[in-house]
């Protein structure tokens, strides 16, 4: 999904607790349908992954990779893990900001909360799962090929543990006043 999706889901989540709305229905005036107001966690939890920032970082992670040449003069070349560190950290920090900047235009009032804690958080998280686990990672450049599977089964359980754990009261109306 994006962030976009998860920045509307925080709107919603603020609007449904200023109205107070938890589980209850509605009735869509132009269709007449039915709609449920609040969220299942499953479609939280696909929100979470920034879908924007991760394709942008996934490209340059590419890039950078690609120019590490192995040769036979050269068989240990730099492997460029400081940039490599950096452009995590700035994939994590640029996910955050994303969200926080994609809500603050799409808040309407004063309502609404501050910051949404609770989407940052699930969306950082799932951008540090997915960043460590990808290939070219800046974590796997001096592990062994065992410890690196090990590392990336750890590191997608417990990052999708945490993010599955959140979608529960991220599929909530906010409490727009303490969060």
């Amino acid at each position: 999904m994006s962030i976009s999706a998860l920045t509307d889901l925080a709107v919603t989540r603020d609007n449904d607790a200023h109205e107070g709305r938890a589980a209850k229905r509605k009735v869509n005036r132009a269709s007449g349908e039915v709609e449920k107001l609040s969220q299942s966690a499953r479609g939280v939890l696909s929100k979470a992954i920034p879908t924007e920032v991760l394709a942008g970082y996934t490209a340059i992670v590419g890039v950078v990779v690609g120019t590490i040449k192995v040769t036979h003069a050269d068989p240990s070349p730099n492997q460029l893990v400081g940039l490599r560190w950096g452009l995590f950290g700035g994939f994590l920090a640029f996910t955050s900001l994303a969200v926080v900047g994609s809500y603050l235009r799409k808040r309407a009032d004063a309502r609404h909360r501050k910051l949404p804690f609770l989407e940052v958080l699930a969306a950082t998280i799932a951008a540090a799962a997915w960043g460590l686990v990808m290939p070219g990672n800046p974590l796997v450049v001096d592990m062994s090929a065992q410890v690196t599977t090990i590392a990336t089964t750890i590191i997608t359980i417990v990052g999708g543990g945490i993010v599955a754990s959140l979608s529960v009261p991220l599929a909530q109306p906010s409490n727009a006043h303490t969060e």
